[in-house]
């Protein structure tokens, strides 16, 4: 009979500063959930000052969208974790360890399939001639609910991988059935080959392939760029935009579908100045310069890009450490116990930091 182990000391390290980190993440998000709510409404052509409609804009949902994957994130993964390390045991039951891991992996692929989804929509900025409005919008929540769905069917498999297992009498677990059948000793080849496919296929649809699109995604925008920055000035005066400068740092991000109305009424000497255009002095150097930068390059001086970008590094910097020692499982299976042991579940944990750095760039966004 298999003896309960004893707790680590490591352990309880884990539980105070996981401790910490839900409770400040959970307090910082409400906050931010809140200003986002009541102050990220864009009006439209039918809104009423007093009683709306507003509608939310492209680049809000997005991070109103992430902030509901971060909230799930510290109150089921993250909650469950913490719990289940002071238990020291699964208490929940056989239901309850399916719907643990579902929905702990329906957090994960959410919030990854939105960092691609705001990925893709910088990419389609900087690549879209004229900057759109309501447009965008609807663009938006479609990818978001394409984000939800692929989450949920990405994550069945955990309902039928993870099952409860009495290690020992009275002590169960709540664990993968490739753990049972090698803790049973009767895992088998075709075993062997189904565990390898599940944990590379979760591996690569959790980080691997939402990182490359990432990757992709941003490496098209810097390409671009750089065309633009080294190509004639010539080639680059015909594909200018007419768009102003500050009217293209803030369309994108606020949802405003009515345009500006132009004054209509001709100044006293206006019929002389069309007649007489060729007389007139040329408009100031810098009024040129502003008016000839494309829309797309004024996107990326935007606050809404910046924001953007600094979302998705935080992602990256905080899941790619651990979900590279995770990969070395199918490299050298030594070397990655060897890191599990010197410290790697606490790179795990990062993506729990994750969901606390996020509301502090949201906040700071909020203040500009």
């Amino acid at each position: 009979m298999t003896e309960v182990p004893i707790r680590a000391p490591i352990e309880a390290v884990e539980i105070a500063y996981l401790s910490v980190i839900v409770t400040a993440a959970v307090i910082l998000n409400s906050i931010v959930l809140t200003q986002l709510i009541t102050t990220s409404k864009a009006p439209t052509v039918r809104t009423s000052f007093s009683i709306g409609p507003y509608h939310l804009s492209a680049f809000t949902q997005f991070k109103l969208n992430l902030c509901i994957t971060d909230f799930a994130i510290l109150l089921i993964y993250a909650l469950g974790k913490i719990v289940w390390l002071l238990t020291f045991q699964w208490e929940l039951g056989n239901i309850g360890c399916k719907t643990y891991q579902f929905l702990s992996a329906f957090s994960f692929y959410a919030n990854s399939n939105i960092i691609v989804a705001i990925g893709l929509d910088r990419l389609k900025v900087v690549y879209t001639r004229h900057i759109q409005g309501a447009t965008s919008v609807r663009r938006v929540r479609c990818m978001l609910v394409v984000c939800w769905i692929l989450a949920a069917v990405c994550s069945l498999p955990q309902a039928f991988v993870w099952r409860t297992h009495e290690v020992t009498e009275g002590w169960y677990q709540c664990t993968t059935i490739f753990a049972i059948h090698e803790h049973q000793n009767t895992t088998t080849v075709t075993t062997r080959r189904l565990a390898l496919w599940y944990e590379l296929s979760h591996q690569a649809t959790v980080f691997w392939i939402p990182f490359s699109i990432i990757f992709v995604s941003y490496l098209l925008i810097v390409i671009r760029l750089l065309h633009y920055t080294f190509r004639p000035k010539e080639v680059n005066r015909s594909s200018r935009s007419s768009v102003s400068d500050g009217q293209a740092s803030t369309q994108h991000d606020k949802l405003i579908t009515s345009s500006p109305t132009l004054c209509k009424k001709e100044t006293p000497g206006y019929a002389f100045q069309k007649q007489s255009t060729r007389k007139q002095a040329p408009p100031p150097h810098g009024l040129n310069r502003t008016r000839s930068i494309p829309a797309w390059r004024r996107q990326l001086r935007s606050r809404v890009f910046r924001s953007a970008l600094a979302v998705v590094l935080a992602h990256v910097a905080m899941w790619l450490p651990y979900n590279t020692i995770s990969t070395l499982r199918f490299i050298d299976f030594n070397v990655y116990r060897a890191a599990l042991t010197h410290g790697g579940n606490f790179l795990e944990d990062l993506i729990v930091v994750n969901s606390l750095v996020n509301p502090l760039l949201y906040a700071h966004r909020l203040k500009k």
